[in-house]
């Protein structure tokens, strides 16, 4: 995560510690709502309810074993989805072959299949990590994925893979619209050269992050001097 202020002053150690002290804080409360929305994946794929619904879509072909699995699937999806949310997620998805479960998505925010598919891939390559999909952030939100495996009598085959979506916006806006700052500072939030967030006016390419290439400094960037603050958020890697 960086954090990029302009600067017309000579200050730079007074103002290095003052925005690297803004940007830790910024990043540690990043870092903890997405710790939380790990810690709930965890939760929701150890429910006694999930896995033995999931395992009943898996194992049964009758009609009526399928529907009460398919309710109290819904059911407890949307309970963790509402003492969840305030961590920013937008919704979540359970999926198991043919079938889905979903929490409220506004049509706006349905994904293309090829985006869907690609998330499930990486889901069961995972083999129950817990993965954070970058990719689409800026169009569709940092997406968390996990693959759910049967814990009962240690069968740890596949029985569903889930998908939670962030509104990644309304997530840095909460910790970073209170900023401890004088002047406005912007954010940008990258993993492996993707852009996750970018709340200033420069554009979202490569050649933008090579002149970030310390843990902090000075750098002209479109006529304007900023300086700018780079830490790491763990749980992003």
């Amino acid at each position: 995560i960086l954090s990029l202020r302009i600067s017309s002053q000579a200050h730079q150690k007074v103002l290095h510690q003052t925005v690297a002290t803004t940007l830790s804080f910024s990043a540690q409360e990043l870092n903890n709502r997405l710790e939380n929305i790990r810690t709930m994946a965890d939760m929701l794929l150890a429910d006694n309810s999930m896995q033995k619904s999931l395992g009943v879509y898996k194992d049964s072909s009758q009609t009526q074993d399928r529907t009460i699995a398919y309710k109290t699937l819904y059911t407890t999806l949307n309970e963790y989805y509402f003492n969840f949310r305030k961590n920013n997620i937008n919704y979540m998805s359970l999926y198991q072959g043919n079938i889905s479960v979903h929490t409220h998505i506004m049509t706006k925010e349905k994904l293309p299949s090829e985006i869907k598919n690609d998330l499930i891939k990486r889901a069961e390559e995972g083999k129950g990590k817990t993965l954070w999909v970058t990719d689409y952030s800026q169009e569709y939100g940092l997406f968390m994925v996990k693959n759910i495996r049967r814990s009962q009598f240690l069968k740890l085959d596949s029985i569903g893979n889930l998908i939670v979506n962030i509104d990644i916006n309304q997530l840095m806006n909460s910790f970073t619209s209170s900023s401890r700052l004088n002047e406005k500072a912007v954010y940008i939030l990258y993993q492996n050269g993707h852009f996750i967030y970018n709340s200033s006016a420069l554009p979202s390419d490569q050649a933008l992050l090579q002149g970030f290439d310390s843990r902090y400094g000075r750098v002209n960037l479109e006529s304007n001097n900023y300086f700018y603050v780079k830490r790491s958020v763990p749980d992003l890697g």
